[in-house]
C-alpha cells in the first residue's frame, strides 16, 4: 500500500492498518465496551474507505481520526467515539503546553582563575515540544530507520505527556530516549539468544531422530543379531554365507 499519512508536524509516513486497529482497540477499551474480533472488522471498514477515497495520495491524521470516530458512532459505540475524541484533544493540549528547556553555560574561561571564580553564566532556553526533534536525532545521530525512530519517539512522548510537567529538561528527554534504546537493544539480544538456543535444541532433536531411525533398520539388540547370524537360510548363514558348523 503506497498511501501516505501527513502528520500534524508536516512530516509523512506510510499508512499502517495496525495503527487504526490500535486506536480503535484503545478507544473501545477506555469506554469499557471492548469486544474481541470487532476491532479488526471496524478497522477494515476504515481502511477500505480511506484507500477507496484517497488511493495513492496523502491523507491527514485528522481525516483518519474523524473516520474512526464516524465508524464507531455509526456502529453504536458512542462512548468509544467520545473517548477517542477526548484522548486526541487532551493529547493536543498537553503538547501545546509542554516546553523543553535547554541549559547551557556562557562566558569565557580564564585559565588563571580557579574553578570557583570562573566568569560563567547559566542560560536557559525554552522551545515548544516537538516530537519531530526526537525523530531527527534518532535518524541522524543513532542511524535508526524512520519507522523505528517514530516508534521510539512516540513512546518517549507518551511518557513525557503522562508526567504532566509543563517544562522538561532536554537532558531528561535524551536520557529517556537512550533508556528506550538500551531496553530495545537488550530485548533484541535476548531474542537472538533464545533463537540460537532453540536452533541448537532442534538440531539435537534431529540428530536423535536420525540415530533412532538408523537403529530401527537393523536388529534391535545384540542377541537378535547373534541369532540372525546363526540361523541358516537355504543351508547358508544369513550374515556371512557360512553353513552351520563352520564349514564353507
Amino acid at each position: 500500500m503506497s498511501l501516505k499519512v501527513t502528520k500534524s508536524d508536516g512530516s509523512a509516513e506510510v499508512y499502517l492498518h495496525t495503527k487504526v486497529m490500535g486506536s480503535i482497540s484503545a478507544a473501545m477499551g477506555d469506554s469499557g465496551f471492548y469486544q474481541e474480533g470487532m476491532t479488526e472488522h471496524l478497522a477494515e471498514a476504515v481502511t477500505e474507505y480511506i484507500v477507496r477515497r484517497y488511493g495513492s495520495a496523502s491523507v491527514g491524521t485528522d481525516e483518519i481520526h474523524a473516520m474512526i470516530e464516524a465508524v464507531l458512532s455509526e456502529t453504536g459505540y458512542y462512548e468509544a467515539a467520545l473517548a477517542l475524541h477526548e484522548h486526541r484533544l487532551t493529547r493536543q493540549i498537553k503538547r501545546c503546553r509542554t516546553e523543553v528547556i535547554h541549559h547551557r553555560k556562557t562566558g569565557q574561561n580564564d585559565p588563571s582563575m580557579s574553578d570557583t571564580t570562573q566568569n560563567e553564566e547559566e542560560e536557559y532556553l525554552t522551545q515548544p515540544w516537538n516530537k519531530s526533534n526526537i525523530i531527527n536525532v534518532l535518524e541522524t545521530e543513532y542511524g535508526l530507520e524512520s519507522p523505528l525512530a517514530r516508534a521510539v519517539a512516540g513512546a518517549v512522548e507518551e511518557k513525557v505527556l503522562r508526567m504532566g510537567c509543563r517544562r522538561v529538561f532536554a537532558s531528561l528527554v535524551r536520557a529517556m530516549v537512550e533508556n528506550d534504546l538500551w531496553a530495545m537493544k537488550q530485548a533484541e539480544q535476548a531474542f537472538v539468544k533464545q533463537a540460537e538456543e532453540e536452533s541448537k535444541l532442534y538440531a539435537t532433536l534431529r540428530d536423535d531422530e536420525t540415530l533412532r531411525a538408523g537403529m530401527s533398520d537393523g536388529p534391535e539388540c545384540p542377541q537378535e543379531a547373534a541369532r540372525a547370524c546363526m540361523s541358516g537360510v537355504d543351508g547358508r548363514d544369513a550374515c556371512s554365507g557360512i553353513r552351520p558348523g563352520g564349514a564353507r
